[in-house]
């Protein structure tokens, strides 16, 4: 059911940035991201304006203001997160 899956997609876009892997340094953090960009670079047009209009836009930000946070941002890797951010913001908003 196409509801229920931009449900979870809110769900999930929502709870990214305060996530505790997000927040604590867990290397998860770049696997998902990572894994999220793969899934980006391959969506058609249509998927990619559902992931913006379900929050992907305001939590992918969200993450990359983290990087303004030294001590968070030199833990484990996250020094990937803001790359990985704004590589998934750049295929969800490629022509």
């Amino acid at each position: 059911d196409q509801k229920m899956g931009e449900e979870r997609l809110r769900r999930f876009f929502a709870d990214l940035p305060r996530a505790s892997w997000a927040r604590d340094g867990a290397d998860v953090a770049v696997m998902a991201l990572s894994s999220l960009w793969q899934t980006a670079q391959r969506l058609a047009r249509p998927a990619c304006q559902t992931f913006l209009e379900c929050g992907a836009g305001a939590a992918l930000c969200a993450l990359l203001r983290l990087q303004t946070d030294h001590s968070w941002l030199w833990n484990d890797q996250n020094y990937f997160v803001p790359y990985y951010s704004a590589s998934v913001l750049g295929s969800l908003v490629r022509p």
